[in-house]
């Protein structure tokens, strides 16, 4: 007597096998959608997010200030200089101070202190990009009104100039990558040393460009 199954059943076992597979394959690709993503954007000015920083033309920061930041904003100059500091010493980039703070047409990052930028407590613009595309000045505007305090000050200072190197914003929570709890975060902080730098996957972006 023969063991083989009927051809109907065969053909049968092939469809539920068929089946299975499609199950299986379904299960995966839904799993793999559900899974949250472990890489950002970067230097994406001409992309779809609009509050991502666009990759500036060289490694050399020339900063200045405005006629906004005046000996009035000495604790803005303060947070803006220990910015600056920072990233001269933590990446690849230098930073250099204008003659007397002036700014000019070469200057790569223009500061200002101004309520102007309500409701939010800073802001980042590429002001112009050079024939590459690679932006050649930016300026970074911080809130007086809603920068209230040393900590929200440096960690603004850090997030705006990070954005000058092409950094992207970041949210913080449990359902966000963990490369968002840093500076780049956004909204107001507390004196956690972490919200006031960047972090090690953010300075590679900025140390290789990409």
């Amino acid at each position: 007597m023969s063991t083989q199954p009927s051809r109907p059943r065969q053909r049968l076992f092939a469809r539920l096998a068929s089946i299975a597979l499609t199950v299986a394959a379904t299960v995966a690709a839904v799993g793999a959608i559900a899974m949250p993503a472990r890489a950002d954007n970067f230097g994406g000015c001409y992309g779809p997010l609009t509050d991502q920083g666009c990759v500036p033309d060289n490694f050399n920061h020339w900063y200045c200030y405005d006629e906004s930041v005046g000996t009035i904003n000495q604790t803005f100059r303060t947070q803006i200089v220990a910015a600056m500091v920072y990233l001269h010493d933590n990446t690849s980039y230098d930073q250099f101070f204008e003659p007397n703070g002036v700014c000019n047409a070469a200057s790569d990052v223009v500061w200002q202190v101004t309520t102007a930028v309500a409701p939010n407590r800073g802001d980042y613009a590429c002001l112009t990009f050079n024939s590459a595309g690679r932006c050649e000045q930016a300026r970074l505007r911080l809130n007086p009104n809603l920068l209230t305090d040393t900590h929200n000050r440096r960690k603004t200072a850090c997030h705006e100039l990070g954005h000058s190197v092409g950094l992207a914003h970041g949210q913080f929570g449990a359902s966000t990558p963990e490369f968002y709890d840093d500076c780049m975060r956004t909204g107001p902080v507390n004196t956690e040393t972490r919200f006031q730098q960047l972090n090690l996957h953010h300075r590679t972006h900025a140390n290789n460009r990409a």
